[in-house]
């Protein structure tokens, strides 16, 4: 890694991707339909309330 300033906004950026993406991916495990959004929360109010894990 370079030396220099951190870029946080773009590690924060990534980060929020990765969960979305993780979070899609559970709903395509569980065969349900993935929603065209960025939304976060929408995304895990969509999530199976099975899921041995809470929001």
């Amino acid at each position: 890694m370079a030396d220099g300033p951190i870029p946080y906004t773009i590690v924060c950026f990534h980060a929020g991707q990765c969960v979305e993406k993780y979070l899609e991916a559970i709903l395509v495990d569980h065969s349900l339909p993935v929603p065209k959004t960025h939304d976060i929360e929408e995304i895990i109010r969509l999530l199976p309330a099975s899921l041995p894990f809470q929001s």
